[in-house]
């Protein structure tokens, strides 16, 4: 009995400690040669390298692990802090790499607010102003329902995003229209080429775009005994009004 169990400690000292001594190697090369630490960081502002300012930043992540170093959290605080940059994308190349993408936001929009015109870019900050109209699609403001915009502002991240969701819809899907109004915080309308109006409410801008193209390729208005000027795309069905 005391020599099995003698034998089969031995087989479990032989097939273990090749292991703890395995182990003990890697530990201590990855140690000694700084295996799997931040050595190389490339960031990249769209085709262009980072400024300066920020490869400063990122050089904070050099030296350290590449599994515990959080990048991510360290990309977002530059978004934050950036306002002229939309998004980023990181890529960690093992043994030692990181790659840091930037994309530059890129205008949008133009605000329409009495004789000026404000450009937006794709965060919401407005970037220029102006006396003339760019090639950027156009909303006119009603200045009794808004302030004053200013260079620099940020607008309302809602509405925002839903008057890119509403240009990005229109860019798919092609409408005829002369101008698109916000009339307030909560609705807008388009004045179509043919004259009539369409009313829609903000907050679903995109999904009443696809009601009014649908309504606009499909309804014959000719065979109508009134004529129709409005189209009210605000609620569950288009309402068609004379």
């Amino acid at each position: 009995m005391s020599s099995r169990f003698s034998l089969r400690n031995t087989w479990h000292y032989f097939l273990v400690t090749p292991i703890v001594i395995g182990l003990v190697s890697v530990t201590a090369y990855i140690h000694v040669t700084h295996f799997f630490t931040v050595k190389t960081l490339s960031c990249r502002i769209d085709d262009h390298p980072c400024p300066d300012y920020i490869q400063a930043e990122w050089q904070k992540s050099a030296h350290k692990s590449i599994f515990f170093t959080d990048v991510q959290s360290q990309g977002q605080r530059i978004l934050s802090l950036m306002p002229s940059l939309s998004a980023v994308h990181i890529k960690k190349i093992l043994p030692d790499s990181i790659e840091i993408q930037f994309s530059a936001a890129q205008p949008s929009y133009q605000l329409q607010n009495g004789t000026q015109f404000f450009t937006v870019d794709t965060t919401g900050i407005i970037v220029d102003e102006a006396a003339t109209a760019s090639t950027l699609p156009i909303i006119h403001v009603n200045q009794t329902q808004f302030p004053e915009f200013q260079l620099h502002q940020k607008l309302d991240d809602t509405l925002h995003q839903h008057l890119q969701k509403m240009f990005a819809q229109l860019q798919q899907h092609p409408l005829d229209y002369q101008s698109i109004t916000l009339d307030n915080p909560d609705e807008m309308s388009i004045r179509l080429s043919d004259g009539r109006t369409a009313q829609l409410r903000v907050s679903d801008a995109e999904i009443a775009v696809q009601k009014l193209i649908f309504v606009v390729g499909s309804v014959d208005f000719a065979s109508f005994h009134q004529p129709i000027t409005t189209i009210d795309v605000r609620f569950k069905y288009p309402v068609l009004h004379g």
